[in-house]
């Protein structure tokens, strides 16, 4: 048994103590379902990040502290989660795990998911698990132990149990853990960070003026381009192609615009620009990509 395994297995133990036998109910979900799914067990006394890097990227975190307290810095927000509490974070919100003054055992459970509109109220909300949310997370442990240990292909039915998980926490009570702002003086430059990746993603990529954002946060133009790499762990140009290539990928495969639309609308200045960046990434053009998604 390997080392994730094991963790894998003493996770489910501790559930099991938290939640006793109940009977699940199968029901049909209404939502585009989790994709690429991955299942990180994280146990120690040390942050994951205690250089003060934030991640930012495209994947949601469904982050369950299981075991003690855990610490998270979301966005310019701080919560304290203790055990059976989770919070999701959503795509391009800057956030780090730190420091904490007693041992901590974490789920992570990351994924992707093209359109989560239905789940858009959990954003920075903290939410207690349920005993029916714990069997889900249970379920979601033993597919993964399952699928590990046979090196098959992951099974669908684990994205329809995060499916579940999810909406059974959507239900439940809205827990106030916010604490308070990361202030100015210790971390400012993340605040600027998480301003200007809110607005290469939410606003016209095409739009996005690098100098005039150095000068609105009165620092210069090296300074930001270094501080940026610092912290996401890639250029201000990376992560905006980045950020075209999620767009482009979602307005693909859930609009009905054309391909040169979608190709205005992520920024790019041509049909031919897009294209080529687009099979840079994909190995395939737009067209062919839409194509072969929509027949699966």
């Amino acid at each position: 048994m390997t080392k994730t395994s094991r963790q894998l297995t003493e996770a489910a133990q501790r559930i099991e103590k938290l939640s006793p036998s109940i009977k699940r109910t199968n029901v049909s979900l209404s939502m585009p379902l989790p994709d690429k799914i991955t299942l990180l067990t994280r146990s120690h006394k040390h942050p994951f990040s205690s250089n003060g890097t934030f991640n930012i990227h495209e994947r949601f975190i469904l982050c369950i502290c299981l075991q003690g307290k855990g610490s998270l810095w979301v966005d310019t927000a701080h919560y304290t989660l203790a055990a059976g509490e989770t919070l999701m974070i959503f795509p391009w919100q800057a956030h780090a795990r730190f420091p904490v003054f007693e041992p901590v055992l974490w789920q992570l459970i990351s994924f992707e998911m093209n359109n989560y509109s239905a789940f858009s109220e959990m954003k920075n909300q903290c939410y207690k698990m349920s005993k029916i949310s714990f069997k889900y997370l249970l379920d979601i442990q033993n597919e993964f132990e399952a699928c590990f240990n046979s090196g098959g292909k992951q099974p669908s039915q684990i994205a329809y149990q995060l499916g579940m998980l999810l909406c059974d926490l959507k239900k439940k009570q809205v827990i106030e853990k916010k604490e308070k702002y990361i202030s100015a003086k210790n971390d400012r430059h993340s605040t600027i960070i998480t301003a200007i990746c809110k607005d290469i993603y939410e606003n016209n990529i095409s739009n996005f003026d690098i100098r005039a954002t150095a000068r609105q946060h009165g620092i210069s133009l090296s300074h930001l381009r270094a501080v940026f790499k610092k912290r996401v762990g890639m250029s201000i140009g990376t992560f905006i192609i980045k950020t075209q290539m999620t767009i482009a990928n979602s307005l693909l495969l859930h609009s009905k615009f054309n391909v040169t639309e979608i190709a205005e609308k992520c920024g790019f200045g041509s049909l031919y620009s897009f294209s080529r960046a687009f099979k840079n990434k994909h190995g395939l053009s737009p067209s062919v990509f839409r194509n072969n998604k929509r027949k699966n």
